[in-house]
């Protein structure tokens, strides 16, 4: 039944760690490299998706997020980097 607890996140247990350890090493990190706002929309992001990984099978969102992943570089090389500056 432990498997089954809820976390903060509202993840079942065993997927909250690795979230967790996302956020723990990403936080500093993104906060660090603050003036490279990619890291951190694709730090985000990446939060954002992960409790997709209930709805659709882990292979379909390793794509999702290369997909995203390649668009944000795309939109920062591009454009996004001087609206944002």
């Amino acid at each position: 039944m432990e498997w089954q607890v809820f976390s903060v996140f509202g993840i079942f247990f065993p997927l909250g760690i690795p979230i967790l350890v996302a956020i723990a090493i990403g936080l500093p990190l993104s906060l660090y490299f603050w003036r490279d706002k990619l890291l951190i929309l694709l730090f985000l992001l990446t939060i954002a998706t992960y409790p997709l990984l209930f709805m659709v099978n882990v292979y379909y969102m390793t794509l999702i997020l290369l997909c995203f992943s390649v668009i944000m570089l795309l939109l920062t090389k591009y454009g996004i980097k001087h609206i944002m500056d």
